[in-house]
Order: C-alpha cells, then structure tokens, then sequence
C-alpha cells in the first residue's frame, strides 16, 4: 500500500475529504516556513474537522542547494496540519533548541527571551512582536509545551490569522497527532494575547 493509499484510507475512516494533487493555495498562505528553496509542492491533502475545528493536514516538499566543495542540492519533506485563528497575529515561530531546528526562523525575526530556564534550553521563540509573544506564553502554555507536547520534534508558526504545526515528513497513522498538536496550541492560546489584534478580513 502506498503513502496516498494510507492516508486516502485514514481520511476516508474519518469522514474526511482527501486529494493527492497539488495544492497552490495553501502555499499562498504567510508561513516564513514555505519561503525557503525551490520548487514547492504541496500534497496528499487532508481536510475535515477533529474535535470540531477545522483542519488542514498535507505533505510538504522543497528544494534547497547546499553549498560546498559541489552545490548539492536536497529534497526537504514535511508534514504540515494548519487551523484558522479568529485575529491577525503578528509572526511567530516555535522550535526547538538544535542547530537543525534553527534553521527554520527567518533571521529578521527577533528572539524572544524567556524566564523560565527550563522553558528556555527546550524551545526557541522568534517573533516580530515580542509583546504577543510574551502575552501567548503564559505559564500554562508553557506547561503544555514541557509536559503535554505530544512529539518532541514539533514545531509550529503563527502568522496572520493562521497557525501550523510542521515536522519531518510523518508515516499516515501519525497525521491525526500533528492535527492535534495545531488545534491544541491553538485552542491554548490565552485570551489576553489576542486582544486588540483585527479580525479577518474575508
């Protein structure tokens, strides 16, 4: 069985809609993520709702040319799940404290510093708004990114009235994790942090 066939049969078990074509509307969406390399695809898209938020999971593939003693260039495959926000956010990114994972923020974000050392030596934060940052991290979002965080490899970014979690590309039975992990930060984001922020536009 292949990839699309396990994920067109996890779709089909829970109700959802499934498409293996490209998708080039989704990469119209603001994620720095979708910024970097060449050749962008988007695949194997899954939508429906869970937990009775709507949800959008889908592969995600680029290019990108190392440099070197040769140019060598590499294919980067992801898994990506998007939920909707109810405000325009500033830009914000969560990953996690490696070298590999550094690579994800778009330098011009600044970083945004934490109090809690153990919070700090797990996870970095870049964002353009440092004040949505600081209202987005209360001690309890903190606690489930310690203590609850289902996948240690998860990162996750904000930007306009969308959030996404994005990983290493995922075996099918995993997709329903990374859904979750959006929908759960989302739905986690306290109150305070939105405020004043405009809503949509449709």
């Amino acid at each position: 069985m292949t990839r699309e066939d396990e994920l067109e049969a996890l779709a089909t078990a829970n109700g959802w809609n499934f498409s293996i074509e490209d998708h080039d509307d989704l990469i119209l969406l603001p994620f720095r993520f979708f910024s970097g390399g060449v050749a962008h695809g988007v695949t194997d898209v899954i939508e429906g709702a869970r937990d009775g938020r709507d949800v959008v999971a889908f592969d995600y593939e680029y290019r990108a040319v190392t440099m070197g003693m040769l140019e060598t260039p590499m294919t980067f495959d992801s898994s990506c799940a998007v939920v909707a926000l109810p405000v325009v956010c500033p830009e914000l990114m969560v990953s996690h404290e490696t070298t590999g994972h550094w690579l994800v923020h778009p330098t011009h974000h600044e970083v945004f510093v934490h109090e809690r050392p153990d919070f700090a030596r797990g996870f970095r934060i870049t964002t353009t708004d440092t004040d949505f940052a600081a209202a987005m991290f209360d001690d309890s979002l903190e606690r489930w990114f310690l203590e609850e965080l289902p996948d240690r490899d998860l990162c996750f970014e904000i930007s306009g009235s969308w959030l996404m979690a994005f990983t290493h590309r995922r075996e099918a039975d995993q997709v329903p994790m990374l859904m979750d992990a959006a929908i759960a930060l989302a739905d986690r984001i306290p109150a305070a942090a939105f405020e004043g922020l405009p809503t949509p536009t449709a």
